[in-house]
């Protein structure tokens, strides 16, 4: 391991460099949180000081409420799995802007998390993120269900043969709607690392520059899933401030890192960065294809989520799930080249889609060499989480792409009244500054 103060190594770090080590916080800018569209601001213009932004936190304070901001009683409403707060954020340090994302940003955690959490870190800090999936595309809060006519007569022994799973139960909105429920507040705890790449894979200190985060809040329509008929909500967001933490080093690694910070030394800083783009919407029993222009020379992965969309700004469908659009084939060209040379084939109807699943399983890195796991199972892949991962790591000269589907006759059952679509794509590239 290195130094946390080698900023031309960027590595991992040792503890016994550091004297002390406390999260302060930093409040928004911003007096109105009301608006629907609301911008929060968050300057840091402390330029003698170090902080570790790569432990740092984002965190929210908010509450559904009626319409005309009453509280809510036992209503059958809860919000979307992360709570759905951001729509778009940007991260500036100094006059440079490092990353953004204007569109949409709350769908993409969501895609990444499926892909990278394991099945046992929900129970650690997923739990500070409101991160409780979906089970079905539901508002079913009942795991048992009787399938039968109950009657006063009915024997207790025909009433437990007749007892069963509830397939619609939804497991992952029955949490989230008991931390929500009456109006209650929820405070919820993201990661900055989980917002921005930037800060997730330089984990050093930064400091003698100013540094500004911007948030912009999401629709609440699109923060809220409900079956409730003839109401609508809102979300309140109370109370928005960063947890920062401040580092002082001990007196012989702080020699060191003046030392390096004030040399004219040049950095190269490599890292991953994750941008999300929505395609143009599409009428279904069409074959679609959509141009992606690359935004790097190095593009390591395409992540495509395939959504109906009227999920969106539509509190009665859930925009935190995808749809497999009936779609019977599925490929990449890359500069006329087909990825893979041999389409993805699938039939979601007679659950046959083991290639497109395990190319999921790849990229949450559940390979034969790692076997982390995946949250997405693999019923759940085909009806609620059908994410079609790329990997182009070894693709050379990529200079722009298209993503091409095919889908068949079948007429969805969930979204017979409305058969546009679109599909939102996880661009991930690989960029250097220094």
């Amino acid at each position: 391991m290195n130094k946390i103060f080698e900023l031309d190594n960027t590595d991992y770090y040792y503890d016994d460099d550091i004297e002390s080590f406390e999260y302060k916080e930093v409040r928004q800018e911003n007096n109105d949180n009301s608006m629907e569209n609301a911008t929060y601001h968050f300057f840091i213009q402390e330029t003698n000081v170090n902080i570790f932004y790569s432990n740092g936190y984002l965190q929210q304070k908010q509450k559904v409420v009626n319409d005309n901001c009453t509280a809510i009683a036992d209503d059958n409403v809860a919000l979307v799995n992360g709570g759905g707060l951001i729509h778009a954020n940007r991260f500036t340090v100094g006059t440079i802007e490092i990353e953004s994302n204007i569109n949409y940003s709350a769908l993409m955690p969501q895609g990444l998390g499926l892909m990278h959490f394991t099945p046992d870190y929900p129970s650690s800090e997923v739990t500070n993120m409101l991160f409780y999936m979906d089970t079905s595309d539901t508002t079913h809060r009942k795991p048992l269900k009787y399938y039968g006519t109950l009657l006063d007569a009915t024997k207790i022994t025909d009433f437990f043969k007749n007892l069963g799973t509830n397939e619609k139960y939804n497991q992952g909105f029955t949490e989230r709607r008991e931390f929500t429920k009456d109006s209650k507040t929820v405070t919820i705890w993201i990661p900055l690392k989980h917002v921005f790449d930037f800060v997730r894979e330089y984990k050093k200190v930064i400091t003698g520059l100013q540094v500004k985060f911007e948030f912009q809040r999401n629709h609440s329509n699109n923060m809220v899933y409900t079956d409730e008929q003839n109401k609508d909500y809102k979300v309140l967001v109370e109370y928005l401030s960063l947890w920062l933490p401040y580092v002082i080093f001990k007196n012989s690694a702080a020699a060191k890192f003046n030392e390096l910070r004030l040399s004219d030394k040049n950095v190269e800083i490599n890292w991953n960065q994750r941008s999300i783009v929505k395609s143009n919407i599409f009428m279904k029993n069409s074959n679609d294809f959509y141009t992606i222009k690359a935004t790097s020379d190095e593009v390591l992965s395409l992540y495509v989520i395939p959504q109906f969309t009227d999920r969106y700004e539509n509190a009665k469908q859930n925009n935190m799930l995808f749809d497999n659009l009936d779609m019977i084939e599925y490929c990449l060209m890359i500069n006329n080249i087909k990825v893979p040379t041999v389409s993805y084939m699938m039939d979601f109807e007679k659950g046959d889609y083991n290639r497109l699943y395990t190319s999921l399983l790849e990229s949450g890195l559940n390979t034969i060499a790692s076997e982390t796991g995946c949250m997405v199972n693999y019923t759940n892949f085909g009806k609620l989480y059908p994410i079609i991962c790329f990997n182009l790591a070894h693709h050379q000269n990529y200079t722009c792409s298209g993503i091409e589907s095919k889908d068949s006759d079948l007429d969805s059952d969930h979204h017979a009244a409305d058969v546009r679509r679109a599909y939102l794509v996880i661009i991930v590239n690989q960029l250097v500054a220094t």
